[in-house]
Formats: structure tokens, C-alpha cells, sequence
């Protein structure tokens, strides 16, 4: 509940925790300085599931963000299942990473109201190398930099449940 006094004219916008969004104009006050509702429409809830590409696996405790708010992240349950409420009229990207694998984003396409299905994510397993850069001559070069290089075509990281 909030007592808000406006000019003339004035609209309102109001933004709730969940992602509801409401503006428009308040009616007009009533003689006797009565409070007036709104009705927020339900949140779109978007549910979708990370996974190891390889091995199919849900990656528990994956960090699942969308690109409009990366401050609001959450993890993957055990069964490698995130919930995550969009703001609406926003074309997101849904991001996630999880220790061991590579990070991967997509674009979502926008829906309204109720809850729907987001694509499931499935993550590359990291590889780790170990070695040392030499010259031609075989001595140590310091400062070196490397960099992998996927040498096949890329492929899609994702997949439907």
C-alpha cells in the first residue's frame, strides 16, 4: 500500500519484485479521498533445465541470469531445473554457466502471461590444457598468449527436453 499525492495529468508506473509491470492513468480521485487498486497481471515464469551436452546429465547449481538483469541470477535445482521471471517487454537472453563447463547464452522469444517453457541449456564440458610456449629455438617464451580454437563447426547447445 502506498500513499502517493500526483498533479494533474500524472500517470503512474508501478514495477513489482516478481517483474509485473503496470502504467497508466489513476482514476480520478473520489470525493470522499478514497484508495483505488490495481490489479497486476500474473508474472511470466520461465522454466527451463541446464545440462551437460555431452552426457545429458542436469547440472545442479548452475547460475541461470537474464541479460536485462544479471544481479537477479538463480541456480538450478538438483534436477538441473531454473525458474526466472522476465520483465516484460524485454527480449532477453537467458545465460548460464556452471563450474566445469562453458558459459552459454540465447535468445528467448517473448511470451505473456502464465508460466512457459524456456529452451534447455545444455553446457560444454571445459577442457583444461597444460604446457609451455617455446621459441624456435626450444627456450621458454614468457608472456605468451593462448587461445583454443574450436576447429570444427559449431554446434548447437541446445536441445529440447
Amino acid at each position: 500500500r502506498a500513499l502517493v499525492a500526483l498533479p494533474p495529468g500524472a500517470g503512474v508506473r508501478l514495477l513489482a519484485p516478481d517483474g509485473r509491470r503496470w502504467a497508466g492513468a489513476p482514476p480520478a480521485p473520489s470525493s470522499e479521498g478514497k484508495p483505488f487498486g490495481i490489479t497486476l497481471p500474473p508474472p511470466v515464469v520461465l522454466e527451463g533445465k541446464v545440462l551437460d551436452a555431452v552426457t545429458r546429465s542436469p547440472l545442479a547449481g548452475a547460475v541461470v541470469w537474464l541479460s536485462a538483469d544479471p544481479g537477479a541470477f538463480v541456480q538450478t535445482d538438483a534436477r538441473g531445473v531454473y525458474k526466472i521471471v522476465p520483465v516484460e517487454g524485454e527480449t532477453p537472453r537467458v545465460s548460464a554457466e556452471a563450474a566445469g563447463h562453458l558459459a552459454l547464452a540465447r535468445r528467448l522469444d517473448w511470451v505473456r502471461g502464465g508460466s512457459a517453457r524456456a529452451p534447455s541449456l545444455a553446457l560444454d564440458p571445459a577442457a583444461a590444457a597444460a604446457g609451455i610456449v617455446v621459441d624456435g629455438a626450444g627456450k621458454p617464451l614468457a608472456g605468451a598468449r593462448v587461445q583454443a580454437v574450436l576447429r570444427s563447426a559449431p554446434r548447437r547447445r541446445t536441445f529440447s527436453r
